[in-house]
């Protein structure tokens, strides 16, 4: 059966072996596009997926079409901020993302990972919280919370959070670190973690 509509492909990156396969999702959005060349859905998706394959240039470009087209559109101004280089856009993009959509994850996840790197780790924290509050199995805030709680040396609170994403992800690497560095606060396990990382 060939599938020939956006809404058919959309379902079928939503369901199928898209949803884990940067190329597969890839080539279904570009058969989206090619169907509807302003497909914002399309647009803002394809430059999630060239960000996470850190082809940033392609990704701005699609984010920024999508952008033109519906500037409100909260699931790309959240996502445009990963190829950006300066903390100030990040933010003006999530707090816009925020302001149309409150419980976006994927921005504040993304406005607490942020705060991690400008180190107001209290804001960090209070974004993070609100993901888990809305979903609590959410390995990137997971992962980031103890992070943040790591560098506070909230360490047992850090060790939770790990936990939590190795339960969901035992080969996560950077979690694997993450308690590697806690543990060798407390001097076990730590040599273990590492070597898995």
């Amino acid at each position: 059966m060939k599938i020939n509509t956006e809404s058919a492909l959309a379902l079928e990156i939503a369901v199928g072996s898209g949803a884990q396969n940067y190329t597969q999702a890839l080539k279904y959005l570009d058969k989206i596009l090619k169907i509807n060349s302003e497909s914002v859905f399309a647009l803002g998706n394809r430059g999630a997926v060239k960000q996470m394959l850190t082809n940033c240039k392609e990704a701005l470009v699609d984010v920024d079409k999508a952008l033109k087209i519906d500037p409100e559109n909260a699931f790309a101004l959240a996502n445009r901020m990963g190829c950006y280089k300066t903390t100030t856009k990040h933010l003006t993009d999530l707090d816009k993302a925020l302001r149309i959509d409150p419980r976006n994850v994927i921005a504040l996840g993304n406005r607490g990972a942020v705060h991690r790197m400008l180190e107001t780790y209290d804001q960090a924290l209070s974004n993070l919280d609100k993901v888990l509050k809305i979903d609590s199995k959410s390995s990137f805030a997971l992962r980031t919370r103890g992070e943040v709680h790591r560098m506070l040396g909230n360490y047992n609170q850090a060790l939770i959070d790990i936990d939590k994403v190795l339960k969901i992800n035992p080969k996560n690497v950077i979690a694997l670190r993450n308690r590697g560095e806690v543990q060798r606060m407390f001097d076990n396990q730590s040599l273990i973690d590492l070597d898995r990382a």
